[in-house]
């Protein structure tokens, strides 16, 4: 999953010795192109904490103890270290967003759906028997079902 080269990358570096006053950190708004930001839930959700490194070579946080998620949510004030339970990057989210432009310039979705639909009707064509059959069952056990409640109900 390219997000966990990511957090090799940038969680993980250890570029020096960096204490948390010198390590290149941003709390809150857009993430440059090297950053990663930890999240206290899973999905992208609650408090979060942005790692950005500067490119300088000497800024990195090689340990994340002696953090703490900052802005407001759930887990705000708690530690990042062992905590998070999701992250992102701004370069897997320009890589979702090429993603999404090259399927709506293909009309991929269209696509699929047509060659799926298509798939599905000649399957249904195939199997038209069989699958009244199985309507018939299906109608009975509605029926018992029906029968079995009329029953309790006097």
């Amino acid at each position: 999953m390219i997000i966990w080269a990511h957090v090799t990358a940038l969680a993980g570096m250890n570029l020096g010795t960096a204490s948390p006053a010198s390590a290149a950190i941003d709390v809150g708004g857009n993430c440059p192109e090297m950053c990663l930001t930890f999240f206290y839930n899973t999905g992208y959700q609650g408090s979060r904490f942005v790692i950005s490194y500067n490119g300088s070579g000497t800024n990195g946080i090689p340990n994340l103890a002696g953090y703490n998620f900052v802005t407001s949510g759930a887990g705000q004030g708690q530690p990042v270290k062992n905590n998070a339970a999701s992250a992102s990057s701004a370069y897997e989210k320009r890589v979702a967003r090429n993603d999404v432009a090259c399927k709506d310039e293909v009309d991929l979705v269209d696509r699929w759906y047509e060659a799926e639909s298509k798939m599905q009707k000649e399957m249904i064509r195939e199997n038209v028997k069989e699958l009244g059959r199985l309507k018939e069952f299906h109608e009975g056990v509605v029926e018992k079902a029906r029968s079995l409640l009329i029953e309790a109900r006097n």
